[in-house]
């Protein structure tokens, strides 16, 4: 890992071991975009392998760290990222994103300094279903 990445990439993440893995794979393709990026996974409390599925890209994703979010809720997670961030600029995540090759060059592309932020356009993806003690 670079001492001074370009970018922190936050990902607040519960329960999110079935689709993680496809996430975390889309991080690795942006490797050769020449972004130095940082990742946290930053975890509300999971009772599934998110953790482990996190330590299986522990030597494939320089920068990687795994914080844990006892508030659980995504945006105390994300809140959770912004204090450990070390990049001066931010992507949020989700534990399904999907991520097209070059996304993190593109994204720094198009900040200026009259832009404060960018983004993509979201798609849902799964079948994931809100439970009612989650809600």
């Amino acid at each position: 890992m670079t001492l001074d990445p370009d970018l922190s990439v936050l990902i607040a993440v519960k329960n999110e071991a079935q689709h993680l893995t496809s996430t975390l794979e889309g991080l690795c393709s942006q490797l050769d975009s020449g972004v130095a990026f940082e990742t946290l996974v930053i975890d509300g409390m999971s009772s599934d392998e998110t953790a482990h599925v996190v330590s299986r890209f522990e030597h494939r994703l320089p920068g990687l760290r795994f914080l844990h979010n006892p508030k659980v809720l995504a945006a105390a997670g994300w809140n959770l990222g912004l204090i450990e961030a070390r990049a001066p600029r931010v992507a949020i995540l989700s534990g399904h994103a999907h991520l097209p090759p070059g996304y993190f060059k593109a994204l720094l592309v198009a900040l200026t300094s009259d832009r404060a932020g960018v983004g993509g356009v979201a798609v849902p993806v799964g079948t994931d279903q809100i439970r009612s003690e989650e809600r």
